[in-house]
């Protein structure tokens, strides 16, 4: 499973496996937060081309914040 050129690392690794794990899990997070941006913009430009109301701007102004405030909770 491991790379024939890598095996010298496992040793090392399994020492911090629990911070490797949790680090992994924090960057796949934070990726996903950074994704959720541009698929709001897209389904605010789709769903406003129908027709704009102050319910649809009020849904996607909050959506937008959310995303940004999960954003920066990530990151510090």
């Amino acid at each position: 499973m491991v790379p024939k050129n890598l095996r010298p690392l496992v040793p090392y690794l399994k020492r911090y496996r629990r911070g490797l794990i949790w680090g992994s899990l924090c960057v796949l997070f934070t990726n996903a937060i950074a994704v959720q941006f541009p698929q709001v913009l897209r389904h605010a430009t789709n769903d406003l081309h129908a027709g704009v109301t102050t319910q649809k701007l009020t849904k996607y102004a909050l959506a937008v914040i959310a995303v940004f405030v999960a954003k920066a909770s990530s990151n510090s």
